[in-house]
């Protein structure tokens, strides 16, 4: 197993897509793009809500680091359990 230092920095380099085996008849895609600052956030959920239109909730995360700590969440409605 690798270690990172403490002061190494991870990112995600490229655009990646993943969808598990449905769950109770319901479809959950993940995908993960890097992103350069947080007003980049709108225009890819944008994208991502046009390319899956009858999606019922676009649930989204993000965070940017390298001293300008930000991160934020949304389940959009999400029901828990």
């Amino acid at each position: 197993m690798s270690r990172v230092p403490m002061s190494g920095y991870r990112s995600i380099t490229r655009r990646v897509r993943a969808e598990p085996e449905k769950t109770k008849g319901s479809r959950h895609i993940a995908t993960l793009v890097p992103i350069g600052s947080a007003e980049e956030v709108e225009d890819l959920l944008d994208e991502l809500r046009g390319e899956f239109p009858i999606a019922n909730h676009h649930a989204y995360a993000w965070r940017l680091g390298r001293r300008g700590e930000r991160s934020y969440y949304s389940d959009d409605g999400e029901p828990s359990g």
